[in-house]
């Protein structure tokens, strides 16, 4: 493994952290299929979160979020597609897109900072959708 992958894969495991400390749930990490991949899948308790990582140094000239941009931000929708699919997700669960940007110092002198619905696809649910029912 390369520094770069250590770097990144220890963003990956700092930012669970952070999440499983706000009460979280990791459903799981580094969902890949042939479209992208899902460092984080999250589940707060209301909102499927799809969480992209990205660590730099503090001295990197941009904001890691900088690198999330529009083909980026749809391979992470095809991906997060292909997870609803997949993990037979409950219709109207609603999905947020979260960044996590990690700056990285030394592997355990870090800060986080979370872009909470840094971005959002309408194909998904924003809200709980009520279901409709019929009254006898």
């Amino acid at each position: 493994m390369t520094e770069a992958q250590k770097t990144g894969y220890r963003g990956e495991q700092v930012v669970a952290e952070e999440y499983r400390k706000r009460g979280c749930v990791i459903c799981t990490a580094n969902f890949r299929v042939t479209t992208g991949e899902l460092d984080l899948v999250v589940f707060d308790g209301k909102y499927l979160r799809f969480v992209e990582v990205k660590t730099r140094s503090p001295e990197s000239a941009f904001d890691p979020s900088e690198a999330v941009d529009y083909n980026k931000q749809q391979r992470l929708v095809s991906a997060a597609r292909a997870y609803y699919k997949a993990a037979k997700i409950e219709d109207g669960t609603p999905v947020r897109f979260d960044i996590a940007e990690v700056y990285m110092r030394t592997l355990r002198d870090y800060d986080i900072n979370i872009i909470e619905d840094a971005f959002f696809d309408d194909s998904f649910p924003r809200e709980y959708e009520k279901k409709k029912g019929r009254r006898k």
